[in-house]
């Protein structure tokens, strides 16, 4: 099924009854962001659906056992949420784990959702994660969103209740 937006037009009826959600975060900050977030992609889709959620952090990938555990939990997902602090590059145990894990997400109808906090720093353009990401979803065909925040109270460890974490934020590459 393609899908250009988060909406419960996007689900399929045999989709309707639960929404899973994987998250890969790589702080407690952008693992906050990025659960408040899937919640309120729930909340948005009504009550069409019930969110079933995993959270792995990303560093974490690096050992087999965890990266096994967390690859089955993502199977069939509906949405990936990679949630980062800055758009810098992905750890190598992370861009392999989620390479593997995209293979055959757009055949179920999958997509992949970047929730990227803006640490200040100034990149090279196609240097971050978010240049990474939608490269990867166009080449699998996988459809990829993407929300920029600016700095705020993120940098505190307590999410930033913003607009930027509604679905209405994201945008479609």
């Amino acid at each position: 099924m393609e899908c250009n937006a988060l909406s419960s037009d996007c689900l399929a009826p045999s989709e309707a009854a639960e929404l899973r959600v994987t998250i890969l975060y790589e702080d407690f900050a952008s693992g906050v962001r990025a659960k408040h977030f899937a919640e309120n992609l729930a909340g948005d889709l009504g009550s069409v659906c019930h969110l079933s959620e995993s959270l792995w952090r990303l560093e974490l990938l690096e050992r087999p056992g965890i990266a096994g555990q967390a690859a089955k939990a993502a199977e069939h997902c509906d949405y990936l949420i990679i949630a980062v602090r800055g758009d810098h590059a992905l750890v190598p145990a992370a861009r392999r784990w989620i390479e593997a894990q995209l293979e055959g997400a757009a055949d179920r109808g999958a997509a992949l959702i970047a929730l990227i906090g803006m640490d200040g720093t100034i990149r090279p353009a196609g240097d971050g994660a978010r240049a990474y990401l939608h490269s990867l979803c166009a080449g699998k065909g996988l459809p990829f969103f993407c929300s920029m925040a600016t700095p705020g109270r993120e940098e505190t460890g307590v999410p930033d209740p913003s607009p930027t974490l509604s679905c209405a934020a994201l945008t479609a590459a």
